[in-house]
């Protein structure tokens, strides 16, 4: 399989996240996995799942320039240190944004946390402004999160966690892709819990 110039620009960026922070480069990797999953339960076609995964890799990328102690804090943030946080999508827009070959996955990365009720951010978009590949990572990057340990949040089993999307379907997840996503995870999702 040939190597295409994105995908080797997403490898490296990845590798420079996992340098620095571990965690976050398994969790871009899960939910790059996850997400092509999601693409191919609802029948794209391949070039389209491979597109939307690496976007999904690329989907916390701007956590790079958020720091450490933050990103690490076992206690719960500051307004401070929040605001810094959410910065993160804008973050890894303007980093992709610098690559002509990833430059498409700049609304993607900066969407990834907009909420079909408005109340997502950088830019509170509401529904179908915001990108369905956002739309679809938002789902899988939520369930990753709560289904791995970090410093900052409980773990919830699998099956918590997709209760945990069905009952934030229509506010905060898109309800087409939950229902999806949930049914392509079923008794597999132990499966995906780690990349």
């Amino acid at each position: 399989m040939m190597v295409t110039t994105e995908v080797a620009i997403v490898n490296g960026l990845v590798r420079m996240v996992r340098q620095r922070d571990p965690i976050t480069a398994s969790h871009l990797d899960a939910v790059g996995l996850l997400t092509a999953r999601l693409g191919e339960a609802l029948g794209l076609d391949p070039s389209n799942v491979e597109r939307i995964a690496l976007a999904a890799r690329l989907h916390d990328i701007g956590k790079h320039a958020v720091s450490l102690s933050i990103l690490n804090k076992p206690a719960k943030l500051t307004d401070d240190e929040w605001r810094e946080v959410r910065m993160h999508p804008h973050f890894g827009a303007t980093i992709v944004a610098g690559f002509p070959h990833l430059e498409k996955f700049e609304k993607i990365i900066r969407a990834h946390h907009e909420r079909p009720d408005g109340r997502g951010y950088p830019d509170g978009l509401v529904g179908d402004q915001i990108p369905y590949e956002a739309r679809m990572i938002a789902v899988t990057d939520a369930f990753h999160a709560m289904t791995v340990s970090r410093p900052y949040t409980r773990v919830l089993t699998p099956n918590d966690a997709l209760a945990e999307l069905r009952t934030c379907s229509g506010s905060q997840f898109d309800p087409e892709y939950v229902e999806a996503f949930c049914d392509v995870m079923g008794f597999r999702a132990r499966s995906y819990r780690s990349a």
